[in-house]
């Protein structure tokens, strides 16, 4: 079922995003599927929202720095 759902995204042009995401094997066939995008505990466990701030505000990137003509 996953194969197929990963080729009808594809077909489309549609990105595909994987939940539930616990193992490297998972995310490695997720991957060879064509899965563009991923969320599970085998990349975080749930945190609270103040925890999630300060590492995506260490990363923040200004528009400024993105060349849209890559994007």
């Amino acid at each position: 079922m996953l194969e197929t759902m990963a080729r009808l995204a594809s077909l489309y042009g549609l990105e595909t995003i994987a939940e539930g995401v616990e193992t490297s094997d998972q995310n490695d066939y997720l991957t060879d599927l064509g899965c563009e995008a991923f969320q599970g505990f085998y990349f975080s466990k749930p945190i609270d929202g103040k925890a999630f701030e300060t590492p995506v505000k260490e990363k923040a990137v200004s528009l400024d720095d993105v060349n849209f003509d890559k994007v």
